[in-house]
């Protein structure tokens, strides 16, 4: 790890700062990506404190929440997401209990509900349920209990099952995005590939969400989007300047992101530390 995300990147400095480079169609699906360094590799934990601000300074950060659920609530029709939303609930946790029988309302069981979630809505195959459940609950699934488990899931979100459904037997070979760019998929590519494609909003969204920030610069002199990464936006700012800063970013982000999912409603977290690895939440 160290000689992944440090040492390595040691030579990468220019005034103390790393220059990336940035593609603002990286992938397939749109997404930005960077490169030499790829910044947006740092997985959470201490690492990320390598990514931090200069004295006087500090970095903002606003994490979308469920943000590909979202648009997969709206595309498809499911009322069930669409009602979670609304009253603010976690559907993580929602699948967590009622699908897979937990009861706890940690971490730990939200990231059970979220595999699970992410995985059957996405193209998981029952090979990979079995092996990611049974890695997180620590016991072997047997195929019969997987199959309980993905039954209970679209009983649950029963249009989900639909959508899926009318795309297998369509097999369309062009892909819509919520932003409006098209994808040509082979006839060969897996269902997975259909299933990810339309509910990319942070392909569309987050380039929508720097223009805006670029646009209103003036409502916070100083500030500077530093890192997009995944669902996130990272900014720096002066320390006696996080307050607007947070209103900056917290308004462009859900601004930028409304048209693609209205009418659900866009939820955005926002936190500020001297690092990337930020911990104080005011959000």
């Amino acid at each position: 790890m160290a000689t992944t995300y440090s040492t390595v990147w040691l030579a990468r400095r220019v005034d103390g700062r790393l220059y990336p480079d940035w593609r603002q169609i990286g992938t397939a699906t749109g997404r930005i990506t960077a490169s030499a360094p790829p910044v947006q590799q740092i997985p959470r934990g201490p690492h990320r404190q390598a990514i931090a601000a200069p004295p006087g300074r500090v970095l903002v950060r606003g994490d979308y929440r469920h943000l590909e659920l979202r648009l997969l609530a709206r595309i498809a029709g499911e009322l069930v997401l669409y009602a979670a939303f609304e009253l603010g609930e976690d559907p993580y946790l929602t699948v967590a209990r009622q699908v897979l029988g937990l009861v706890g309302m940690d971490a730990a069981t939200r990231q059970v509900g979220k595999t699970v979630t992410l995985g059957l809505c996405f193209g998981m195959s029952s090979v990979g349920l079995r092996r990611e459940i049974g890695a997180q609950l620590g016991r072997v699934v047997e195929e019969e209990e997987a199959e309980g488990y993905r039954e209970a899931f679209f009983v649950l979100y029963p249009r989900v099952r639909v959508w899926q459904q009318r795309l297998r037997e369509e097999r369309p070979r062009e892909i819509w995005s919520a932003g409006g760019r098209r994808l040509i998929v082979e006839e060969s590519a897996p269902d997975s590939v259909r299933f990810n494609t339309p509910v990319q909003a942070a392909a569309d969204g987050l380039k929508r969400v720097l223009g805006l920030l670029w646009a209103r610069r003036a409502e916070c002199p100083g500030a500077v989007p530093i890192l997009a990464a995944h669902d996130e936006l990272v900014i720096e700012a002066d320390q006696d300047q996080a307050e607007p800063a947070t209103g900056w970013l917290r308004a462009a982000m859900i601004d930028g992101m409304k048209p693609l999912l209205d009418p659900i409603p866009v939820t955005v977290e926002i936190s500020v530390g001297e690092s990337w690895r930020l911990s104080e939440r005011v959000g």
